[in-house]
């Protein structure tokens, strides 16, 4: 590869060749080796550099360096931006550096060995990230806050193959435009039904009783960063495909349908019409905050009579509870 570069020697614009060779240095008392990449003049010989190969050449100094001393890498550092979706500014802040701490780590400087050790604490450790994002939450945004909590959220429902997120994960993608306020609701009837027309439930979360309505609180957190926009299933985090048996999905499918048809607005109203949501809404005010759990025996009980009430047979005879819930609400 030939390119047009200074040459100092003859102090010349020369179309130069790129040339790699590897080279050893000794920085701070260490002795690095590495490949350093160069343009070398045609005329003399001589090296040249131009600003994109010196900033290359410091990188790959210092990520050797810092491989030898067991200070962070810049791709761990990468990793950790990609990993919680957050900049290099507002990592910063959250770990209480500098604001351009991180941009520099990544750019020239190497980090102190107590920067470092933060920054790999929190690598492959969610748990031990969300202190400190919780620690910093009156120095972020609202906006960042909540994403950075639904992205911890996201990455523990990983990683204890949460059911609950394996179904609202294919939720988001089979139905495309969906709210987090329309995907609580929908869980709630998709679980209440299952065990009378699946067989079993299809998942094991508790349900708290929120004032909109019937609440998955992890999942509610997740997702909670969209606010009233449509979840973005391309910036959700997944890593494996969904973990759903051929019957769950073909249930999930059939039944869905006679609820997503519904705004959230109207789905949150076909919700508070349920026994066990306003079972444990008993002595709250009408907006009071409470994350008191949804008495399964309440749900049990509910679904069993409207599956008696509906004389509901198959999933299709689903739609004629819900078309009667959206008429009472009108």
């Amino acid at each position: 590869m030939k390119k047009k570069v200074y040459c100092l020697t003859c102090d010349e614009i020369r179309n130069c060749e790129l040339k790699e060779e590897k080279v050893t240095k000794s920085i701070d008392c260490n002795v690095i080796t590495y490949k350093e990449k160069k343009y070398i003049c045609p005329i003399c010989g001589e090296a040249g550099y131009d600003a994109e190969t010196f900033d290359e050449n410091v990188h790959d100094a210092n990520d050797e360096l810092r491989k030898i001393t067991g200070l962070i890498r810049k791709c761990e550092i990468e990793e950790i931006l990609s990993k919680y979706s957050v900049s290099q500014k507002n990592l910063s802040k959250i770990l209480g550096f500098g604001e351009i701490q991180v941009s520099r780590y990544l750019k020239f400087g190497n980090p102190s060995k107590e920067h470092s050790d933060k920054l790999k604490s929190i690598k492959d450790n969610p748990f031990v990230y969300e202190g400190y994002v919780l620690d910093a939450k009156n120095s972020l945004d609202e906006k960042v806050f909540k994403k950075q909590i639904g992205k911890i959220r996201q990455l523990e429902l990983t990683s204890e193959h949460s059911k609950i997120y394996n179904i609202g994960l294919y939720l988001i993608e089979s139905l495309g435009d969906i709210t987090n306020l329309s995907l609580q609701k929908i869980l709630y009837f998709l679980n209440g039904f299952s065990p009378l027309l699946l067989g079993h439930n299809l998942f094991n979360d508790t349900a708290q009783a929120w004032p909109h309505g019937p609440v998955y609180a992890k999942m509610y957190d997740a997702f909670s960063y969209y606010v009233r926009d449509n979840i973005n299933i391309s910036e959700v985090l997944k890593d494996r495909e969904f973990d759903l048996t051929n019957e769950e999905k073909e249930y999930i499918d059939e039944v869905s349908k006679y609820f997503s048809c519904y705004g959230g607005l109207k789905l949150r109203n076909m919700s508070h019409l349920t026994e066990p949501w306003i079972n444990a809404r008993i002595g709250l005010e009408e907006n009071e905050p409470s994350n008191r759990i949804i008495d399964e025996k309440d749900i049990t009980g509910y679904f069993k009579e409207m599956v008696k009430k509906y004389n509901i047979k198959s999933y299709e005879d689903i739609g004629k509870y819900a078309i009667d819930l959206f008429n009472k609400v009108q």
